[in-house]
């Protein structure tokens, strides 16, 4: 399924889902749709790093762009693929998975590099991270 055809199928579902939340908090399907807009009109533009998907999707903070990439990758037709990471003192990227990520938030522990199966040494919070790029058509 094309880009364009993806955003179409979620475009129709998120106006669905306002419809059932007029009464209630939609901020999040706002998120969705701002970032589904930025990316009709960024076509050539394929690389989300958080602070992209920040500006792509007007959020607030790291939290609603985690929330904006989850949404989108997330089910049987994603529109992006996340991958998460640790941001090493020497500059490379380490590979890690969404439950090492979720767990080194939440509990402050060591990741588990994807590639050697071994916990990251110097551990440093702040330097979890994550960025996304759209699925190849």
């Amino acid at each position: 399924m094309s880009i364009k055809s993806k955003i179409k199928k979620y475009s129709a579902r998120l106006d669905r889902i306002t419809e059932r939340l007029i009464d209630e908090d939609s901020s999040n399907v706002e998120l969705y749709k701002n970032f589904l807009n930025y990316v009709s009109n960024n076509l050539g533009h394929t690389y989300y790093p958080i602070t992209k998907l920040l500006t792509a999707a007007e959020c607030q903070n790291a939290n609603e762009a985690l929330d904006v990439a989850n949404y989108f990758s997330l089910g049987e037709e994603p529109l992006l693929v996340v991958t998460f990471c640790y941001f090493d003192f020497d500059g490379t990227d380490i590979k890690i998975d969404r439950d090492c990520f979720i767990e080194s938030l939440t509990n402050g522990t060591p990741p588990i590099e994807e590639d050697t199966g071994n916990p990251i040494q110097h551990f440093n919070p702040s330097r979890l991270g994550f960025y996304c790029n759209l699925v190849s058509e």
